[in-house]
């Protein structure tokens, strides 16, 4: 048996410690990534990329360069640390200057950077996974098999501590609502229902009318968060546009009051405004309403789907139809597809609006088959606490094709959905989120318009 290299062990162990005596989870993931550029061999630079829900940032660096090599990540949607993630794996590349697995990452990172070696480790405990550590070199070749065994270890210990840390600033954030609570006056209760009741109102005067565009059905769902609960700013909308395209959106606005309430309504008309009149695809419309929300000095973030279903004339021949979409950090859409298969049409999610209007934005396409239906949702329908949203969304996915087996109507598929999520235990009154859910279904063109399909058809719940 080989003997124990003490040093490493006290290393390893003096990491830990390090680690454990942070308290919140900021300070413990710039401790992490201090303490790998001087443990793990050939380590140069270290940051950490944390999961939040659809999105994923870099929250702390030991210097400028992780921050830029993540940037280029999440702007290509491809790279080592993207992989660790999703695939739930170690990964690493000797010599970004040759990799080949990531052509769009790796040429860009290794002009702007000079990094040429990375290791990225999946930050996990038990099936959560929390993020990944990532490791830099401007050398070739950097990292050794000792590199990669203690960054192993290392990586282990540092989930366990942000584990940690995060309770301990839920725990906090308890103590701190709680303390609230107990001072709360009955005028300040009063008040608080006023404003819920002012912004439930304030989101029920924007649900529009859906359009009937010839052969396609469309219905909603709008569940507001239960009295008591601060209200949310989700939101759907639908209309045709001037070149005969039908735009679809859901959306989530920051915030729960009636401010979210206010600038869900604004950012909405924003957008209805920019997309009417131009034939542009989905994420040129996305980035001008990003840039109109700052130039305008809205101080808005939200998530949202903006999607366009459009047909040519090939495409009219031919009986199809083609989706055309953009995401901003939002759940991804799911397709119903006619054989009762459900597809969520995930894609590497752009940033959220009203972070930097800058950056670019990526547009998507599947064809529409006759008989699919295509749902859009708010993450109030999956988001369940103890549970990580890759696996709700999982679930969402085996929820509808159970569903379809039965057939039935795009309304009869919405209440049912409605019944299985939004009503399960038969009282949505405990509700803490609002949920809105848009359905779209392909009508064969070949046959009469279906009388469900309108018009006249109230589809709205």
């Amino acid at each position: 048996m080989t003997p124990p290299d003490n040093g490493l062990a006290q290393s390893i162990a003096a990491v830990a410690r390090a680690l454990h005596t942070e308290s919140s989870v900021q300070q413990t993931l710039q401790t992490m990534v201090d303490l790998a550029v001087s443990t793990v061999p050939g380590c140069q630079h270290a940051g950490v990329s944390i999961v939040s829900g659809a999105t994923i940032t870099t929250p702390a660096a030991s210097d400028t360069v992780p921050a830029t090599v993540d940037r280029i990540q999440y702007e290509t949607g491809q790279g080592p640390c993207l992989d660790a993630i999703h695939h739930q794996d170690l990964y690493a590349t000797p010599d970004l200057g040759a990799e080949q697995r990531w052509p769009r990452f790796s040429a860009r990172a290794a002009a702007e950077t000079g990094v040429r070696s990375m290791l990225s480790f999946r930050l996990f405990v038990a099936d959560d996974t929390l993020g990944a550590l990532n490791l830099y070199s401007r050398d070739v070749d950097a990292f050794s098999t000792d590199s990669r065994t203690i960054g192993v270890v290392f990586a282990a210990h540092a989930a366990l501590a942000v584990s940690t840390a995060r309770e301990h600033d839920r725990a906090l954030a308890l103590d701190e609502a709680l303390g609230e609570a107990l001072h709360l006056s009955r005028s300040q209760t009063r008040e608080h229902v006023r404003q819920t009741e002012l912004a439930l109102a304030l989101q029920r005067s924007m649900i529009t009318d859906l359009p009937e565009p010839d052969h396609l059905q469309l219905a909603a769902v709008y569940r507001p968060a239960a009295v008591g609960h601060e209200v949310g700013g989700d939101f759907y909308d639908a209309f045709a546009v001037a070149d005969g395209a039908t735009s679809l959106v859901i959306g989530d606005v920051v915030g729960h009051d009636v401010r979210a309430a206010a600038a869900m309504g604004a950012l909405r008309n924003v957008l209805r405004g920019i997309a009417y009149d131009r034939a542009d695809p989905p994420a040129q419309v996305v980035s001008r309403v990003d840039a109109a929300v700052q130039g305008l000095g809205m101080n808005t973030m939200a998530t949202l789907v903006l999607a366009r279903i459009e047909q040519d004339d090939e495409e009219r021949r031919a009986g199809v139809r083609r989706l055309r979409w953009t995401n901003a950090g939002h759940p991804p859409p799911l397709l119903l597809h006619p054989d009762g298969r459900a597809q969520l049409l995930r894609t590497p999610p752009d940033l959220l609006i009203g972070v930097d209007a800058a950056l670019a934005r990526t547009d998507h396409e599947v064809v529409l088959e006759p008989g699919s239906t295509l749902l859009l949702f708010t993450d109030g329908l999956v988001e369940r606490r103890e549970e990580h949203l890759s696996d709700s969304l999982d679930q969402l996915v085996a929820v509808v094709e159970d569903i379809a087996r039965d057939g039935g109507s795009l309304q009869e598929l919405l209440a049912r959905l409605q019944e299985r999520y939004l009503c399960a235990d038969g009282d949505d009154s405990t509700a803490a989120d609002d949920t809105a859910i848009l359905g779209i279904r392909m009508h064969p063109e070949d046959r009469p318009r279906p009388p469900e399909a309108g018009p006249g058809d109230d589809s709205r719940t």
